[in-house]
């Protein structure tokens, strides 16, 4: 099977983590046998310095394609866009052979990618992932809306990556998607080894963006640094909050307590995992939550929001959701009650939960999604 990934961007030194989940998965598919080509359209604003124009990479054994065009506001000028990728899509098929199966990830990409099917013999399969369309139809905006029907019109199945959002795009959009969660970076994170240290470490990893809820977490970690002197927040991201968020350590007098690292690849949050007593994230919503089980699967308990995702793994037995309303009280009495000991975990049960997540199982899952819908 020939099977083209499509994304919205792909790592790279300067941005490691720019598609890196989708990159992670072509990878994992390629390792069952199968020919995959990586296909990147990559429509940052202008003000992102990186190349333009098309660009082919042979990156980690897979034949890499990138459209790099600063448009902004993809979604506003869809029908040249479409073209463009039905002609990167064309090269592809000239350069490595008819193509079965385009896979593409968000609906953003599944519209630009809408008209390829109706032009070659590919199916086309939507990987959805976006938390826009995990809230009811009123809240989503008529723009999304329309790209999202757009997305789904010609596609031969769509995945979603959890229930509640699959359930969502039943209600929003009468789609029928199938459930396939998102793979950690198994070979990293399954390898972290959590070393003794001193204090009581907590690790986020997250954009620093409103719905990520890492205010919340700062002031959740303010409660609970007051009983517990010898504890320490890191934040691993980036984003337009960061500079409030610095603020509002200092304000609460906490940020000789609060390290921010920023965005960083996964071997870096692997070492900071394997110092780490908890992993905590108050995301407002998620369609799954990737950070949550890269923390799983180094052996660290969770501290998660019910936001949609996580709901679907976190349990007693691997750590802690909260409400939303009550989020930083109920975050903080969690970081006492597994500082003190009163609520533990074994590091056992917390890797075996995450089983689920390994490269193998989903790009088995995926594969077997493909092949039903060529046959």
């Amino acid at each position: 099977m020939n099977i083209t990934v499509v994304a919205s961007g792909i790592p790279s030194t300067q941005y490691p983590i720019n598609g890196i989940f989708e990159f992670g998965q072509a990878k994992a598919l390629a390792d069952t046998g199968h020919k995959v080509t990586f296909l990147a359209f990559d429509f940052r604003p202008i003000n992102i310095k990186r190349k333009h124009g098309v660009i082919r990479q042979t990156i980690d054994g897979i034949e890499t394609y990138t459209l790099s065009i600063p448009t902004g506001i993809y979604r506003r000028c869809l029908p040249l866009l479409q073209y463009l990728a039905l002609k990167m899509f064309r090269k592809i098929e000239a350069e490595q052979g008819r193509q079965d199966i385009i896979n593409a990830h968000f609906y953003s990409i599944g519209a630009i990618c809408g008209k390829i099917p109706l032009k070659t013999g590919a199916r086309l399969v939507v990987t959805e992932h976006s938390s826009k369309l995990n809230k009811p139809l009123a809240e989503i905006s008529p723009l999304d809306r329309s790209v999202a029907v757009k997305a789904y019109k010609n596609a031969s199945a769509v995945i979603a990556v959890s229930k509640t959002l699959a359930d969502r795009l039943k209600e929003n959009f009468n789609i029928s998607a199938v459930i396939i969660g998102d793979m950690v970076d198994y070979e990293v994170f399954s390898k972290v080894n959590l070393a003794s240290h001193n204090g009581f470490n907590i690790l986020s990893v997250g954009r620093l963006i409103k719905g990520k809820g890492m205010d919340k977490l700062i002031k959740a970690f303010h409660l609970f640094s007051k009983s517990t002197p010898d504890t320490n927040l890191t934040i691993i991201g980036s984003g337009a909050e960061q500079e409030n968020l610095h603020t509002l350590c200092a304000n609460l007098g906490i940020a000789d307590k609060v390290k921010f690292i920023g965005s960083a690849d996964h071997s870096v949050i692997a070492k900071h995992l394997s110092q780490s007593n908890v992993f905590a994230l108050l995301s407002e919503s998620e369609t799954f939550g990737v950070s949550y089980a890269e923390a799983l699967t180094a052996g660290v308990p969770v501290i998660a929001t019910r936001c949609g995702g996580p709901e679907g793994f976190i349990d007693n037995t691997n750590g802690v959701l909260v409400n939303q309303y009550n989020c930083i009280d109920e975050t903080s009495e969690a970081f006492s009650k597994i500082s003190s000991g009163a609520l533990s975990f074994k590091e056992e049960e917390i890797r075996k939960s995450a089983l689920n997540f390994s490269p193998h199982t989903i790009a088995e899952k995926i594969i077997s999604t493909f092949q039903q819908v060529l046959q």
